[in-house]
């Protein structure tokens, strides 16, 4: 006897079925899952950590004018005669002099006094040179009294006494930006996780190949709104055991346009990440963002611009949450962008019984098609707030 059960109204899709949702149109897929190890299952190859690339040859900045802090006087220990005392500092090193720092002053009594000078270390700095005026000496008439090693303080006794030789008007103490050449390849963590979906029915309407069919084609039209769902809960979020919260560059002034945020996100991808970035947000922003020509279809996937794939994906969007995982105020959202995606999966799978007593309600048929999952994120993500508007 032919098993026979009623056809649920939500399989009645139109022909041609709606588009996907579009993550698994621009993740890298691989075949069948060979193994669940989630540790180092790819290498990223596209993982650069700093903002600036050196250029050929290396440029050249300038070490800072050192900054000076307050002074201070002792009554005995030296030659320094009673009144007030300026002086100024500058860096050293092995290619020049920095112009002066701020002046201070320090007032004297007696006349067997010293004065400490102090001022912060300077980064790139091998020395510091002190130039200081006569007792009464007007602002700016510094001139060189001692150069001193890495040090932050100096003790000045009246010996030596100042010579001739202002402090210098131009900067020559230059530095040479030096190349980085560790930027190796690393290893990004992959996570489980299984799409499923599946009904339960019963009674007379059509055999249960055809409701297997019709289970299939709905699986096949949500499947990647579920594995977007699960890129975002457990890459983009902080609460997430994988990987810290992506970074957050929301402008000081809150939720921006749509087209404003991919635009910031690809700015910040070509800083940050050595490829194309991907782009993740729900079909919602995906349909503004067509409205002015920022994203247009290519396939069954959106394109920016300049060529970045945008994921616009139900997925992303219900529920919708922030880095750390809260929701947006009502009228805004959030998208991301990441590095790769690579996804294995295993085949999908379909099973169905027949269960003629259970609860008393008999002849009820449970139908489960289910596929899992291993995926991994390349090391860059960021995110952004949007207005839905």
């Amino acid at each position: 006897m032919t098993q026979m059960l009623i056809r649920p109204g939500v399989w009645l899709l139109p022909e041609p079925a709606p588009l996907k949702g579009t993550l698994l149109d621009a993740a890298t897929m691989n075949g069948d899952i060979a193994f669940t190890d989630t540790t180092g299952i790819y290498e990223s190859y596209n993982c650069i950590t700093t903002d600036t690339l050196a250029a050929w040859p290396c440029p050249t900045t300038v070490l800072v004018a050192p900054t000076q802090t307050a002074a201070s006087t002792a009554t005995t220990g030296g030659t320094l005669a009673a009144g007030t005392y300026r002086a100024v500092i500058t860096g050293v090193n092995a290619r020049g002099e920095t112009v002066a720092s701020n002046e201070i002053s320090q007032t004297t009594t007696g006349a067997v006094s010293t004065i400490t000078w102090n001022w912060t270390a300077l980064t790139g700095a091998t020395g510091y040179r002190i130039y200081v005026t006569a007792v009464g000496g007007g602002t700016g008439t510094e001139t060189f009294l001692i150069q001193v090693g890495a040090v932050t303080t100096y003790v000045w006794t009246g010996t030596p006494a100042a010579s001739a030789g202002a402090p210098p008007t131009i900067n020559t103490a230059t530095v040479s930006t030096t190349k980085n050449f560790n930027q190796s390849p690393s290893f990004v963590d992959g996570f489980r996780f299984a799409v499923y979906t599946g009904v339960i029915c019963k009674a007379v309407g059509f055999d249960i190949p055809d409701a297997e069919s019709q289970l299939e084609r709905v699986f096949s039209n949500k499947e990647s709104v579920a594995v977007a769902r699960a890129i975002l809960q457990n890459r983009f979020v902080a609460s997430a055991t994988h990987w810290a919260a992506p970074t957050d560059i929301t402008p000081a002034g809150g939720a921006v346009d749509p087209s404003v945020g991919l635009a910031l996100l690809e700015g910040h991808a070509g800083n940050y990440y050595g490829g194309y970035p991907l782009v993740h947000a729900g079909r919602t922003i995906g349909s503004l963002l067509t409205r002015n020509g920022q994203a247009s279809l290519d396939g069954n996937l959106l394109r920016s611009a300049l060529g970045t794939p945008i994921a616009a994906d139900s997925g992303y969007e219900y529920p919708n949450s922030s880095p750390t995982g809260t929701a947006p105020a009502a009228g805004e959202q959030w998208i991301y962008a990441s590095g790769q995606v690579t996804l294995a999966s295993g085949p999908a799978f379909q099973t169905w019984d027949l269960d003629r007593f259970e609860s008393g309600d008999s002849n009820r048929v449970k139908i489960l098609r289910e596929r899992a999952y291993v995926a991994s994120v390349d090391c860059y993500a960021a995110a952004i707030k949007v207005k839905v508007q």
